[in-house]
């Protein structure tokens, strides 16, 4: 809870150093959340042309839009900007002074430069969220499951990223892998059921993106079935013990910054 604690601090701290420049703030803000915008207006043109993709109508496709957006703002807000520079603490000695904290280090390491900016822009896509869903009644149950594979889309999309950190402990720098990865991410802004089954297979099993976004709207609009959500917990599971894993082996092989080049 220490560590949650900090991490909320960290936060805090964040926002009040950038509502200093209120304009600059409202800007990143906006655009933070254009992409969705410009991904909304996008499907909304295609719909004028075509009555469903991969088996998703229109609004359910508003829903992936949304649910794309909800998982993303909340992963950016806390978690990009420190695994995308976890490499060079690692490169250059400033994990050290986190290895020394009493606090859990993968997660404190992962999260302490949140950007609020993020989460500011999650009206649009809960916005987005409603206007789709309006009229279909889905049960409550399925928005419990909904809400919790978009948080378990973002813990999987968390281990991924520090299982690939910790290879830096060994190998110095590997930050292309990285990028692979966020490459495979756009794989999420568009139907699962689109895809040939080997890249599905790749998607769920190989590189899990599939739970970023798709699974949750899958999950909600009755596309896959309930046992899904016990698939996707035990790749979770797997992948935490995998991160640890890398981890320790990392820290084992770790000589400090003087020693890499």
């Amino acid at each position: 809870m220490h560590t949650f604690a900090l991490i909320w601090h960290f936060f805090v701290l964040k926002l009040k150093r950038e509502m200093i420049f209120k304009v600059n703030f409202w800007m990143q803000v906006l655009s933070r959340v254009s992409y969705i915008i410009v991904l909304a207006i996008f499907f909304e043109i295609v719909y004028q042309h075509v009555s469903a993709i991969g088996g998703f109508s229109h609004n359910e496709m508003l829903l992936l839009v949304g649910t794309t957006g909800i998982t993303l703002s909340i992963f950016r807000t806390f978690f990009q900007a420190t695994t995308w520079r976890l490499g060079n603490l690692i490169r250059y000695g400033g994990i050290e002074f986190i290895i020394t904290k009493p606090i859990n280090l993968k997660l404190f390491a992962a999260s302490c430069e949140p950007d609020p900016t993020e989460i500011m822009g999650l009206p649009i896509p809960l916005a987005i969220i409603i206007i789709a869903s309006k009229g279909a009644n889905y049960p409550l149950w399925r928005w419990l499951l909904w809400l919790s594979g978009i948080f378990m889309g973002i813990a999987l999309f968390l281990e991924i990223l520090l299982s690939i950190n910790a290879l830096h402990f060994k190998f110095v720098s590997i930050r292309a892998m990285i990028w692979i990865v966020q490459d495979f991410l756009e794989f999420t802004r568009f139907p699962f059921t689109v895809y040939p089954n080997l890249l599905k297979f790749i998607l769920i099993f190989g590189v899990p993106v599939f739970f970023i976004s798709n699974f949750s709207v899958m999950l909600l609009t009755g596309k896959i079935k309930i046992i899904w959500f016990a698939i996707g917990f035990c790749l979770a599971i797997f992948w935490w013990i995998l991160v640890d894993k890398l981890w320790l082996f990392g820290m084992k092989h770790y000589e400090g910054a003087g020693t890499s080049v």
